[in-house]
């Protein structure tokens, strides 16, 4: 044991208990992954008791593929048979002639530089 390891133990001697249970925590705190046991698959053995119900795993798993390739399946048809709520307007204006001058006009006011229309000196305090 090196020496500068052994004073720190010695002054961990003189700790109070419940100061020994934070250095503890704080130690335990600053390891790295490295330093951290590894876990195992065995580890996991009986975390979920009766989870299946005594079901097979590989049926369950299968079933389960199964229920989300069925959601999958009706997702889609949702989506291909969803009606496009804008397109019952498509076309309503196309032949309109009051509604192409409307259309005109705001394109044109649109393009109207109009950033020396207004400075902030014109408008005054309220």
């Amino acid at each position: 044991m090196s020496p500068r390891l052994q004073q720190v133990l010695d002054e961990i001697a003189q700790l109070t208990p419940e100061e020994r249970s934070q250095l503890i925590e704080q130690v335990q705190q600053m390891q790295t992954p490295e330093m951290q046991p590894k876990k195992s698959w065995q580890d996991l053995e009986g975390i979920a008791p009766n989870l299946l119900n005594g079901e097979d795993a590989q049926t369950w798993v299968n079933q389960l593929r199964d229920e989300w390739d069925e959601r999958d399946r009706q997702i889609q048809n949702l989506s291909q048979e969803a009606e496009k709520p804008w397109m019952k307007f498509a076309g309503v204006f196309k032949n309109d002639s009051d509604f192409a001058a409307i259309v005109k006009a705001l394109r044109e006011e649109r393009e109207i530089d109009d950033s020396s229309a207004y400075s902030l000196d014109d408008i005054e305090a309220i």
